[in-house]
């Protein structure tokens, strides 16, 4: 009886380990099998970076939608858009007219976000694109023009492909172009407007 009672003990105490699945495998709690599919309309939409709020929830920056737009979309911890961030779960911003796409993200302390990525023309010149959105993902008007600043190295080719903010508040932007498509980092103050930029 004893052994019986030992060998009790020991399956209740692995249940939870054993629900919880083993290491590597989906997590079922989110999206239901561990994958949630992010369709915003387009013939291709992409995910291209993820942020986890100190809440929980998740954004993403990518490109989608009929446009090819600047994209970013917040999902709760569970995976289910959020609703509570632009109305859907994301907000989509035709920033020029061709390809529109955010790379990489940043939050701030206050809970307003930063997408970094690119926007491009008609003619397919690009300028690197920073935008600033307020928690519920409005385009934060105090930020740049209408929430939105750009970078231009020259060339036809500008493209942020990372963000810091620093502890003043001011964003660090990273990636390429210039007319020898080099290295760009350049700096923000945190009102959009441009502070420092080299190339290498």
């Amino acid at each position: 009886m004893a052994l019986k009672l030992v060998w009790l003990t020991l399956a209740l105490a692995l249940l939870p380990a054993i629900a919880q699945g083993a290491s590597g495998d989906l997590d079922g709690s989110f999206g239901g099998d561990g994958v949630v599919a992010l369709d915003w309309g387009g013939v291709g939409d992409f995910a291209d970076d993820v942020l986890v709020q100190p809440d929980g929830r998740i954004v993403v920056p990518g490109s989608g939608g009929a446009g090819e737009d600047f994209i970013v979309a917040r999902v709760g911890a569970n995976g289910s858009p959020d609703a509570s961030f632009s109305g859907n779960g994301f907000a989509g911003f035709p920033l020029g007219a061709g390809l529109d796409e955010a790379d990489d993200l940043a939050r701030q302390a206050d809970g307003r976000i930063v997408a970094g990525g690119f926007t491009e023309d008609a003619a397919g010149v690009s300028k690197g694109a920073v935008m600033r959105l307020n928690p519920d993902g409005s385009p934060d008007g105090s930020f740049g023009t209408g929430g939105l600043a750009t970078t231009d190295a020259g060339g036809t080719t500008n493209v942020v492909t990372k963000l810091l903010i620093q502890p003043d508040g001011k964003i660090v932007a990273a990636g390429y172009g210039g007319p020898g498509f080099d290295g760009v980092v350049t700096r923000l103050n945190p009102d959009g407007l441009p502070g420092t930029t080299c190339d290498s």
